[in-house]
């Protein structure tokens, strides 16, 4: 769950950006939306659950054989060439050096 305080002026619109884009997009390498919802003080966007921990620290540590590492490309490559389609940029992604 991620939620958001309202007490920051600019939650406001990405919550809402947010919500849009998950309703949007429908792949199975991207998280679905299960429920958000507002109370007086924070915003709370419900996705599903993914496990594992970072690929940025398995990645780091040597975790995949070629194999998995190359299959689990192509899924990555996959679900963004998909939210680029639906003209969704990921803006993890996107600040990438």
């Amino acid at each position: 769950m991620k939620v958001m305080e309202k007490s920051e002026a600019y939650n406001a619109q990405l919550y809402q950006n947010e919500v849009e884009i998950l309703k949007l997009v429908n792949h199975p390498n991207v998280l679905r939306l299960v429920e958000a919802y507002e109370d007086k003080s924070t915003y709370h966007i419900i996705t599903q659950l993914c496990q594992g921990g970072e690929l940025f620290d398995k990645v780091k540590n040597g975790s995949f054989s070629e194999k998995v590492a190359s299959r689990l490309a192509r899924e990555l490559l996959q679900a963004l060439a998909y939210c680029h389609s639906k003209q969704v940029c990921h803006r993890d992604l996107s600040q990438l050096k």
